[in-house]
């Protein structure tokens, strides 16, 4: 049994340009991210965090210490704003920290080899950035016939995967690509986030923050990140989905409405910029291998 903990409305309101009363979550995107890179992005008493807030309009919410995504040792990011721009761009500064961290990583592996890592991909030049999406979100991700999902590799050389299993309407993607490819998958990801938010049911998924202290032992969980590639199959999922109560957080420090409507939007990087052709070199000569993924097992296929 899995309890899982919400975010009152009140406290969003408060990130969100509310007024201090019930605001609804109009825009909402969860990251998975190592405790080294959780503490860079809150910082010294919240100081990274605040300055995020501040120059983006988008409110970070971070889960306690400890408190995993169930079968991973990765703590939950969240991100409300009323603008899906501002989302991408707290995105950004999450991106901008998986490279500095994917770097310092990738100059230690020789002496720390590992079966995943958390920041970088098994091929020269990979980047990894791991999120939580609605289990509504992942069929439309895939698209037709996978069409969605080719899309999202032809354009930024990407290799997308979701994993099979759910946890209280969440289920995990993992995303792998190169510098470049890495922002625009992640944003082209978090456009099918978005498109939920004007569905039934995504208030109550934005707002959950924790699955609780032991989260990290759910059966059945990929571990770190792990999962199937859906880019050409349907998406059947195990349920486990855990049930629990709301306990809403202490209030946090948040931007005022006037602070939210003075503040021009963060400039958008496009889905159709130029991707970086080093990431196609990188990885191109594996079109026709297959690979296993994580810990679990998996068969996975990669990018065509």
């Amino acid at each position: 049994l899995h309890t899982f903990t919400s975010t009152s409305n009140i406290e969003m309101s408060k990130g969100c340009g509310g007024k201090g009363h019930g605001h609804p979550i109009r825009h909402a995107f969860k990251v998975l991210c190592p405790e080294q890179m959780m503490g860079s992005l809150i910082g010294s008493k919240g100081s990274v965090r605040d300055q995020i807030q501040d120059e983006t309009g988008c409110r970070l919410i971070a889960s306690n210490r400890d408190d995993h995504y169930p079968g991973t040792r990765y703590r939950i990011l969240l991100m409300y704003a009323d603008d899906n721009q501002r989302i991408v761009a707290a995105l950004n500064r999450v991106v901008d920290k998986i490279l500095e961290f994917g770097n310092q990583e990738r100059a230690t592996m020789a002496d720390h080899p590992q079966n995943e890592y958390d920041y970088i991909g098994k091929e020269h030049g990979e980047y990894v950035l791991r999120a939580i999406i609605p289990v509504k979100a992942s069929g439309a991700i895939i698209g037709t016939g996978g069409s969605n999902i080719q899309a999202i590799r032809s354009q930024w050389n990407a290799k997308v995967f979701i994993d099979k299993t759910t946890m209280s309407s969440h289920q995990l993607v993992k995303i792998i690509a190169g510098q470049n490819g890495i922002r625009g998958a992640t944003e082209a990801i978090n456009e099918f986030v978005q498109e939920e938010s004007k569905s039934d049911g995504f208030q109550e998924w934005a707002m959950i923050r924790s699955f609780g202290p032991h989260s990290a032992e759910a059966p059945n969980s990929s571990a770190n990140g792990g999962g199937r590639d859906w880019g050409t199959a349907g998406a059947s999922s195990a349920s486990s989905s855990g049930k629990g109560h709301y306990v809403p957080p202490p209030p946090g420090k948040g931007l005022s409405s006037a602070q939210q409507d003075h503040r021009p939007l963060p400039r958008r990087i496009s889905p159709h910029a130029k991707r970086d052709r080093s990431d196609h070199t990188s990885s191109g000569h594996h079109h026709h291998s297959q690979h296993t993924s994580g810990s679990n097992g998996i068969h996975t296929q990669p990018p065509m």
